[in-house]
């Protein structure tokens, strides 16, 4: 009997060590899955803060862009009156607004700085023979003599302002071309004289006599310019 207890003992034993290793290896078994879970809620939270993240980017972005497309449209809005009054109404200020868009783009100008600059000169010349197709060839020979020679803004708006009250006289004078508009626009006097097709001491001759008429010598001028 005592032998038949120490091998049910030892039997009993085995058992025992082989059912503690089933123990072990199933709680490693369930720590290891804990381990890949908590990696795998670990990695889904940084998918979900990623997402957080890109989407908060995004409408941090829609938001400065609806911000900037607001600033655009304020500024617009003078530029867009003047032009609705140049043109009459809205569809008429719309194809200003794609001319002065168009010589923008040709010369690399500023839009709105342009624009406004466009509407003061051709405002100034309506009633004028040089309102509305001529005002636009004379306005963008100018801005294409003036980007080619590197004239500011500020210079360019002067030589409008002189042409513009050249047309108010109706005719111009030799001085005229040489004296302010000729500081601004190096070779006024040549630029002229060339546009009507005469030398320039024939050209002066014409100012003297008062033949030489700001509707006839702009265009031409313009043409010269471009």
């Amino acid at each position: 009997m005592a032998k038949s207890y120490d091998v049910s003992i030892r039997i009993d034993a085995r058992e025992a060590k082989r059912g503690a290793q089933d123990v072990r290896a199933s709680l490693a078994g369930i720590k290891a899955e804990a381990r890949e879970g908590a990696s795998a809620m670990r990695a889904a939270g940084g998918v979900w803060v990623a997402a957080l993240a890109a989407i908060a980017g995004s409408v941090a972005m829609a938001s400065k862009a609806v911000r900037a497309l607001a600033e655009t449209a304020l500024q617009m809005e003078p530029l867009t009156r003047s032009l609705t009054l140049l043109g009459g109404n809205a569809a008429a200020a719309g194809r200003e607004l794609e001319y002065i868009r168009g010589e923008a783009r040709r010369l690399g100008l500023e839009t709105i700085s342009a624009g406004e600059a466009y509407a003061k000169f051709a405002l100034s010349l309506r009633g004028t023979a040089l309102e509305g197709d001529s005002a636009r060839k004379v306005f963008s020979g100018v801005q294409t003599a003036a980007t080619a020679l590197g004239l500011s803004a500020g210079e360019t708006a002067n030589i409008l302002d002189q042409l513009q009250q050249m047309t108010q006289r109706g005719t111009v004078s030799a001085e005229a071309l040489t004296g302010q508009l000729g500081k601004r626009l190096p070779g006024a006097l040549g630029l002229a004289a060339q546009a009507m097709g005469v030398s320039t001491e024939e050209l002066r001759a014409m100012a003297k006599e008062g033949k030489l008429l700001a509707s006839d010598l702009l265009p031409k001028l313009a043409e010269v310019m471009e």
